[in-house]
């Protein structure tokens, strides 16, 4: 018995010493820099421009479709999922419409009868916003022809437009639309950020109303947020230049003021030139924080101070080596290590310069310097948004962008819709 209880011992110290080591095996491989290039998967790369992704199941299968316009091509496309087994192929689409110039495509059912239409933004000299409506229900929503675009008058020719949300504002009729533009020239006239409110109808199209919030240089990204807990959606902003540049927030009024001023908040600094960002409770303390990516300094993350969302405080995350500008971010757990990482995108990722990687802290959120970890390799010049979503349903976060070859330069449209396998499963 005695020779028994000493074999037993034995046998439970050596079972505690292997699970040690396993657990000392894993958290030395989540802090090992990552050199290996993921796998990319092509959704579409046949046209030029490929602009951004939003997601959304357009064709109620319960998978997450993609829309995309294609700025130098001049239309937009929505590819439907077609599920885990052929995810990694080419997706079938449907063109929904012309679009010269677009910047911008969104999937939202803008007339309420059950079929997912397309709001499209358009920038360049062609300066509109338009609705591509989709078939009836019952319809062949796949079918091209079935589709119809109609431009919304109060927005033709009233400068750039380069970013739409939908987003119920006043509580009235259907969906409304949260919509940003830009000045890129003096020839452009001046810019805001502002809302369209519904009609009745909404397929009326000259009764929409344009309600300007704010004077903007250049919109970057549009989010949607109760900032602070009234329980009204206030619109979170990234401007890219002046007057002044950055990370803005406009404060909803509530119903009876709704169509008055919103009351404009800068958070951090004014002094850099911003492009996306993403809002997440960065430091996991319960409020959602701001990380933004700037052209001419570093990653800015805005920590969150107050529940009213009146004072924020400026942390810097230096650009690691060997990488284009930043252009995108997206927080994510990537490696499943229960610590927030920061997914980046960049433009000007020429001369063997990474244009995706993922940066994992150290220490703490607070570091200055994270631990770069690859994603795309050198192939590929300009990124745009980098949303996460799990491609493969095999566990992990996959990420999906769009590269245009720096706007399709040489007629060369890049790599297209494309999204990157992550190998940790």
């Amino acid at each position: 018995m005695k020779g028994f209880k000493e074999t037993n011992r034995h046998f439970s110290f050596c079972k505690f010493i292997l699970a040690v080591i396993a657990v000392t095996y894993l958290t030395l491989s989540a802090q090992t820099q990552s050199t290996a290039i993921w796998k990319r998967h092509a959704i579409d790369n046949s046209l030029k421009g490929a602009d951004g992704v939003r997601f959304e199941d357009a064709n109620g299968d319960g998978l997450q479709d993609i829309v995309t316009g294609w700025e130098q091509s001049g239309l937009v496309r929505i590819y439907f999922n077609p599920g885990k087994t052929q995810v990694k192929s080419k997706w079938n689409y449907v063109t929904v419409g012309l679009a010269p110039n677009v910047e911008d495509a969104v999937l939202v059912d803008l007339d309420g009868d059950g079929s997912k239409d397309v709001i499209s933004s358009c920038e360049g000299n062609t300066m509109r916003v338009n609705v591509h409506w989709a078939p009836a229900p019952g319809k062949n929503y796949s079918d091209s022809t079935l589709w119809k675009t109609e431009i919304f008058p109060v927005t033709e020719g009233k400068f750039q437009w380069m970013f739409a949300v939908p987003q119920q504002i006043d509580g009235v009729n259907g969906v409304d639309l949260i919509l940003g533009g830009k000045k890129d020239s003096d020839k452009f006239p001046q810019p805001y950020i502002g809302w369209l409110k519904a009609p009745k109808n909404p397929r009326k199209l000259s009764e929409w109303q344009w309600i300007p919030l704010a004077k903007v240089s250049w919109v970057m990204s549009i989010l949607i947020a109760d900032i602070n807990g009234d329980k009204q959606p206030d619109i979170f902003y990234s401007d890219r230049k002046q007057i002044p540049q950055g990370v803005k927030w406009l404060e909803n009024p509530g119903k009876p003021a709704i169509n008055g001023k919103w009351k404009n908040h800068i958070v951090g600094d004014s002094t850099h030139i911003v492009k996306f960002m993403d809002l997440n409770d960065l430091d996991s303390d319960g409020k959602e924080d701001a990380v933004v990516v700037t052209e001419d300094d570093q990653i800015h993350f805005y920590k969150k101070l107050d529940n009213k969302g009146l004072h924020w405080e400026k942390h810097v995350i230096d650009y690691p080596d060997n990488v284009g500008g930043g252009k995108a971010v997206t927080v994510a757990d990537v490696d499943q290590d229960g610590k927030k990482d920061l997914v980046i995108s960049c433009e000007g990722a020429k001369g063997g310069k990474s244009g995706v990687y993922y940066l994992r802290y150290v220490n703490s959120v607070f570091d200055k310097k994270w631990q770069r970890n690859e994603i795309s390799g050198p192939e590929g010049i300009k990124y745009d948004l980098i949303p996460a979503f799990d491609f493969d349903q095999d566990g992990d976060l996959d990420f999906v962008s769009t590269e245009e070859n720096n706007n399709s330069a040489g007629g060369f449209g890049g790599l297209g819709i494309i999204w990157y396998e992550n190998p940790l499963k």
